[in-house]
């Protein structure tokens, strides 16, 4: 299995929930976003209280499928992988046709602008 953890902050004012994930094997950060029916739909309800740090998990179980050999390959030899968290409202509304881009490179998780947003210990 591949299973992919990161920790998020909600710096607004309402309740965060996590709606669907999707990940790519990328050499750069890709600027435009994944089309929504390729996103994973959270199999459990993840929220976060505004102005609170909580998590985001998921994980690729199949190992038969192309995403999850692209992912394990990636992660065995330290590509760059960019994950896509869809989320919104307690009331299931998007907060934003935009999802929350996150990079994978080496021990560092850093924003598809290439700022740092949370160093791993080696």
């Amino acid at each position: 299995m591949v299973y992919m953890v990161i920790s998020i902050r909600n710096v607004g004012t309402g309740l965060a929930v996590m709606h669907g994930w999707h990940v790519e094997v990328t050499g750069q950060p890709q600027q435009t976003h994944p089309p929504l029916e390729e996103f994973i739909a959270q199999t459990r309800d993840i929220y976060v209280a505004p102005g609170d740090i909580g998590f985001w998990q998921g994980a690729l179980r199949d190992p038969a499928t192309a995403q999850f050999k692209a992912a394990a390959a990636a992660v065995e030899a330290g590509d760059p992988m960019m994950l896509s968290i869809l989320y919104g409202d307690w009331e299931g509304r998007p907060a934003s046709d935009q999802p929350v881009r996150a990079a994978a490179r080496e021990r560092q998780v850093a924003d598809v602008n290439g700022q740092a947003l949370q160093r791993r210990p080696p």
